[in-house]
């Protein structure tokens, strides 16, 4: 799993790229990163387009991160989330919180 956060140029939003194997061996860097991008309370854009795979735990991450940037009121946008991506989501039934289309608000999940 490899990201990236431009530093030192000014953005109006906090860019993440999330590219190859997305699994449980990285999800503390991952949240680390996820967790930077929040605390700088700027729309953050996750480009996911590159992810080859993902398992649960990476899943389960990223719908907290999603949670917790809506608590915070800070946007999340995905940019072109990889087949892959989609398909883990997919599987897991949160495929509609975590992948919208890019600038559209997710909707909340229902309560059950």
């Amino acid at each position: 799993m490899r990201t990236s956060h431009p530093e030192g140029r000014s953005v109006e939003s906090t860019e993440l790229s999330i590219s190859g194997s997305v699994d449980i061996s990285g999800v503390l860097a991952l949240r680390e990163q996820l967790l930077r991008a929040l605390d700088s309370a700027r729309p953050i854009a996750i480009d996911a387009s590159a992810v080859e795979r993902a398992d649960a735990a990476a899943i389960q991450l990223l719908y907290a991160f999603v949670l917790e940037a809506r608590r915070r009121a800070v946007t999340v946008t995905w940019r072109d989330p990889s087949d892959a991506l989609q398909r883990a989501a997919r599987i897991l039934g949160l495929e509609d919180v975590l992948l919208v289309p890019d600038g559209a608000t997710p909707a909340p999940p229902s309560a059950a």
